[in-house]
């Protein structure tokens, strides 16, 4: 299904410039905003509430380095996404320090988020790299 569009995702990122970098800078953005609001404002899902908040945090890690590894198509330096997007995941959580009634959770980092960014590299490597490879051989 997507393979009619997966060779075109890394050559449209090395034709559009710096318009490469709006998803990652979208999915940072949000993430931001995110953390930004206080615990007041955010939603309670109820039973699920930390499945839903924690299941947010690597979910926007995995589309993070998702972003990252799309905009950044030269590299094929996974260490290069999985650092930038932790040392994003840190500067985020100190961040909500400023957020009334947040605080800083070193376990999101630490296991949340790591794990969506790993997802991410992964995915990007094995969906997107090799789906391209068996397409290009054909």
């Amino acid at each position: 299904m997507f393979s009619s569009l997966l060779p075109s995702l890394t050559q449209l990122s090395r034709k559009m410039g710096v318009w490469r970098w709006l998803p990652f800078v979208s999915v940072a953005a949000t993430i931001f905003f995110a953390s930004s609001q206080s615990s007041d404002d955010l939603p309670s899902f109820g039973v699920v509430d930390h499945l839903v908040k924690k299941g947010s945090h690597f979910l926007g890690y995995m589309l993070l380095a998702l972003a990252y590894q799309f905009a950044n198509s030269n590299s094929r330096s996974f260490w290069q996404v999985v650092l930038v997007c932790l040392v994003y995941a840190v500067t985020d959580e100190a961040h909500q320090i400023f957020s009334e009634g947040r605080y800083p959770s070193w376990v999101d980092v630490l296991i949340f988020d790591h794990a969506g960014i790993w997802t991410g590299v992964y995915l990007w490597k094995k969906v997107v790299t090799q789906t391209q490879g068996q397409i290009l051989h054909r």
